[in-house]
């Protein structure tokens, strides 16, 4: 780890924007719709998020885009989307309904919604004149229902006793205890860190920032506590070396990582549950839900750990060493986690960070305590903490 910090996303869809606008194997009459429309969603997305210029959000958003497009121009044999007939789009649509439109691994599309509502029935067809012939032909249409998978802590364990590296540990043991997805991780930089000793069973934990800028749009900027010791050992190890200044603790991107967790995967033998399915980073996150679920956490104060949406107010009643009772069971899926109508609220500390290590839905900020020097002083008006 040499804190390399890692590429910003504006460069990458600039270029990948670019070389999709000047293809020449798209009719020059879709080339200039589609340039047309990327002016259009660029001023859209900043003034929407209140934003001087994208950012690396709009980026990811834009990018998407570009790969939806290329799709369809593909389905439409790069016919000019202004000359399309109500018969070229019900045989789109009927390819991609009974499955004779596959992705390169064969498969069918799943997310055929996204294509219908994002750019079918939306403002790439409405410049071209065809969103009304799209709405005709795409009356009757179902979301194939959305199977979570998750993983097991006998799996996860079972995952991590393969890997030998201890950067590479830390990233799976974070995805595991504080449950954020893989670019969130590996934006952390040695700064978001703050250790701290339990005051109920005297071991380190560490308090981990999430700030806005590090998360999914929908998401809260938070700070949450390491419940498990070997994430604390694990900091340990690897904080001291890890670059100042803002650089990056991880220093491999996204490619790499999951290049680590797929060998990880099949060394180990570890699946997701409920099909057997190989593991992926997101799997840890809704495996660790699933997991405080088991243990006694009610549902609003495990959507305050992911980083919910906040709409009323709850109290926990789960004991100080909640820590000691986390179970090792098989648990079911959590699909009613993204349910925002049950949530948990938040209070914003301005000064400090509370070190007084109470469960995490009930931690209290009236008790404030110096950190070590390793530690930088927070300002952390973006934190929220359950209560």
């Amino acid at each position: 780890m040499n804190g390399k910090m890692a590429p910003d996303l504006r460069g990458y869809y600039e270029r990948t924007k670019q070389a999709f606008l000047s293809d020449p194997d798209i009719c020059p009459e879709n080339r200039e719709l589609f340039t047309e429309f990327f002016a259009f969603e660029e001023h859209k997305l900043k003034r929407v998020n209140g934003l001087p210029d994208i950012d690396n959000g709009c980026c990811k958003t834009l990018l998407g885009y570009i790969t939806r497009m290329s799709n369809v121009n593909l389905w439409f044999q790069n016919k000019p989307w202004r000359d399309l007939t109500k018969e070229d789009i019900q045989r789109v649509y009927d390819d991609l309904e009974e499955g004779r439109i596959k992705r390169r691994d064969g498969q069918p599309f799943q997310d055929r919604s996204s294509y219908y509502n994002k750019i079918f029935k939306s403002k790439p067809f409405r410049l071209a004149g065809k969103d009304g012939l799209a709405k005709d032909v795409i009356e009757f249409s179902t979301n194939s229902p959305k199977i979570v998978r998750y993983v097991t802590e006998e799996s996860f364990r079972r995952l991590v006793s393969v890997v030998r590296n201890p950067v590479h540990q830390l990233l799976l043991w974070l995805a595991w205890d504080i449950g954020e997805n893989i670019q969130t991780l590996l934006a952390l930089t040695r700064e978001d860190f703050i250790s701290q000793v339990n005051r109920h069973s005297g071991e380190r934990e560490y308090i981990v920032n999430l700030p806005a800028s590090k998360l999914k749009r929908s998401r809260l900027s938070r700070s949450e506590v390491t419940l498990y010791p070997e994430t604390a050992r694990w900091l340990d190890l690897v904080l001291p070396s890890a670059p100042l200044n803002d650089g990056y603790l991880f220093n491999s991107g996204y490619r790499a990582a999951a290049k680590m967790l797929a060998k990880a995967v099949a060394t180990s033998g570890a699946t997701s549950m409920p099909h057997g399915d190989p593991l992926r980073w997101k799997d840890l996150r809704s495996g660790m839900a699933c997991h405080l679920l088991r243990a006694g956490w009610t549902r609003d104060e495990v959507n305050a750990r992911l980083g919910q949406p906040i709409r009323r107010d709850t109290r926990s009643t789960r004991p100080a060493n909640h820590r000691k009772s986390l179970p090792n069971q098989t648990l079911g899926p959590v699909a009613e986690l993204a349910d925002a109508a049950d949530l948990t609220p938040a209070w914003r500390l301005n000064e400090s960070i509370c070190c007084q290590s109470c469960p995490p839905c009930c931690w209290i900020s009236n008790q404030l305590t110096d950190h070590s020097a390793q530690s930088r002083d927070f300002s952390v008006e973006s934190v929220q903490i359950a209560c």
